[in-house]
């Protein structure tokens, strides 16, 4: 295993070594967190699920990625994200319409329910939210479609509620395709 000397001031030594903290253990997992390349998940807007005409869309200007439903499995599909990951937003119908950086690690917890944003606070329903920040969103008739996806990503990834989408999926060029048709740039 190969050495280094990090430098730490006299009082913080003291604080981590009183605390009982490993300062190597600590500096490798935060080099390794700050390494960790972002993972890749695709969720669907889930519209059938949705009371009225809502498409699910309204996440994007709400900032958040949403399933909803039972807590097993639907709650515990958002656990799965973690700050920093990339969330891939699929409209049935259309394609994937957004994409955008977690703010947040995911939790299986539901929302409060007067901050959901599809359902009635009386209705019974669960919703879960975790923060996201879209960095494109595009118009319906500019969505990645289904066969698009299935070309890029040499499998479909959007017929559930929720895909980890794999490093050979190629996350990055399904990206490149959805900024490609940002209307806004």
């Amino acid at each position: 295993m190969a050495r280094t000397t990090v430098s730490l001031d006299d009082e913080k030594q003291e604080q981590a070594k009183a605390a009982g903290l490993n300062i190597s253990q600590l500096t490798r997992e935060a080099i390794d967190q700050r390494l960790r390349l972002p993972d890749h998940h695709m969720v669907n807007t889930n519209q059938s699920n949705l009371p009225g005409d809502a498409t699910g869309t309204a996440i994007y200007a709400e900032g958040v990625v949403a399933t909803y439903g039972p807590k097993d499995p639907f709650g515990e599909h958002l656990e799965n994200i973690e700050r920093r990951d990339w969330v891939h937003s699929y409209q049935n119908g259309a394609g994937v319409r957004a994409a955008g950086i977690v703010l947040e690690d995911g939790t299986s917890d539901p929302v409060a329910p007067e901050d959901m944003i599809f359902h009635s606070a009386s209705s019974n329903a669960n919703e879960y939210h975790v923060p996201v920040r879209w960095q494109v969103v595009v118009e319906e008739r500019s969505a990645v479609t289904s066969d698009e996806i299935d070309h890029i990503c040499g499998r479909p990834l959007y017929a559930s509620t929720y895909n980890e989408v794999q490093d050979d999926d190629n996350p990055e060029l399904l990206l490149d395709v959805l900024f490609g048709r940002d209307q806004r740039s």
